[in-house]
């Protein structure tokens, strides 16, 4: 997907889910709407782009690069994202790890899982020495969990795009709880594990294999060449809403639309988790 495509499918599909949170769930729409940019920090990394997410679905935050960390006022930020490859002087892994023992939300992509995740918690999980190609894979639901909101429909297998040299994820502590595994990743590549979830401290730890900012998606199927009017009014839009939301869509695929919702409902997810548990 280019450049120009991916933008307009996030644009779009934040939309799509800030208009589902206004309907059906009122008051996580009015807990994303007091949120403050101080209370959700992106680290920066090479690799991976969570600020354009956050940007899309219209969630104020602040960013700071590895090395400025010290810098962050950390007493008011709720919920970190690192980028993927998530390389920090250990100063800052020590610090980020006494945060979300204080009652941080941290959330990682891909090669943080070795360089922050190991050091900062050891004998949680670990990469397993592998690197997944650029491929898409099937994943399927373990756990159920209201980050997984974006991702669970009837009649439609989940996909989940794995960048090139992804990092396999091998669990190691039982209190680590798997949300999404997908077999094909697991039977090739020797870890079944997607998306990881555990309690630390009075905090939580996400990670994700592979990028949460997914720049491509794939066709598998007719339903996913439907057209964003057809998605939209198989997601439960009707009418003006339906007509929209696909105008802004133009000719985006019902798989494109899919790959950026879910990458824009988890992101808010793990804010609305916090803000809730904080209630």
């Amino acid at each position: 997907m280019s450049g120009e495509r991916q933008d307009r499918a996030y644009d779009v599909a934040a939309k799509a889910y800030r208009e589902i949170l206004r309907e059906r769930k009122p008051e996580d729409s009015r807990l994303l709407e007091q949120s403050e940019a101080s209370q959700v920090l992106e680290v920066k990394g090479t690799y991976d782009h969570i600020g354009s997410v956050l940007r899309a679905t219209g969630v104020p935050f602040i960013s700071a690069s590895p090395g400025g960390l010290d810098q962050v006022d950390w007493n008011r930020v709720e919920v970190a994202w690192v980028n993927c490859p998530g390389c920090l002087p250990q100063g800052e892994i020590e610090l980020i790890a006494e945060w979300v023992r204080a009652g941080g939300y941290l959330g990682t992509t891909d090669w943080a899982l070795k360089h922050l995740l190991e050091p900062a918690f050891p004998r949680k999980v670990r990469h397993n020495g592998g690197a997944i190609p650029d491929c898409v894979v099937k994943v399927e639901a373990v756990a159920e969990s209201p980050l997984l909101a974006g991702f669970i429909e009837d009649g439609r297998d989940p996909l989940w795009w794995m960048e090139s040299s992804s990092f396999p994820c091998t669990v190691l502590d039982p209190a680590v709880r798997v949300l999404l595994k997908s077999s094909e990743v697991g039977s090739q590549f020797g870890a079944d594990a997607i998306v990881v979830e555990w309690d630390e401290g009075r905090g939580k730890v996400l990670h994700l294999v592979s990028h949460l900012y997914l720049q491509r998606s794939e066709v598998r199927n007719s339903r996913d060449r439907a057209s964003a009017k057809s998605y939209f009014e198989e997601s439960g839009f009707r009418g003006s809403q339906a007509s929209m939301l696909a105008a802004g869509a133009g000719d985006l695929t019902a798989s494109e639309l899919k790959s950026a919702f879910t990458s824009a409902s988890l992101a808010t997810e793990l804010m609305l988790e916090k803000k809730r548990r904080g209630r």
